[in-house]
């Protein structure tokens, strides 16, 4: 074996510390992009969490002092109206009423309301 590393050797190594450098950059903008995305589906559920506080009302602060969750202002249950994507009737529903874990179909074209 030689005491010095050949030149097969030594360009094996650079080539190697040079995929390592490479990969360490995809790191981190693997990284970066993970965090941007990470903020961005945050700032989704904070939308949809204000959707969701305005449709049923869950905020106690609104002023409806002795109405129900889900009434609306006039008292009246709150309604949901929806375009069904089959076939683009609108489809009305109490919000109280519709459960929104189970699948819901429209009631015109018997189709999912949710696909």
């Amino acid at each position: 074996m030689p005491d010095k590393p050949t030149a097969d050797w030594e360009q094996q190594l650079k080539n190697l510390t040079k995929r390592v450098k490479s990969l360490e950059t995809e790191v981190e903008t693997l990284k970066e992009n993970f965090e941007e995305l990470n903020d961005y589906v945050e700032s989704i559920d904070e939308d949809f969490q204000e959707l969701e506080d305005t449709l049923f009302h869950d905020d106690d602060s609104d002023g409806m002092e002795g109405a129900e969750d889900g009434d609306a202002e006039d008292g009246e249950p709150a309604h949901i109206i929806y375009q069904c994507p089959h076939c683009e009737r609108d489809i009305i529903v109490k919000a109280e009423d519709e459960d929104f874990d189970e699948d819901m179909t429209c009631p015109h074209c018997g189709k999912p309301a949710f696909p």
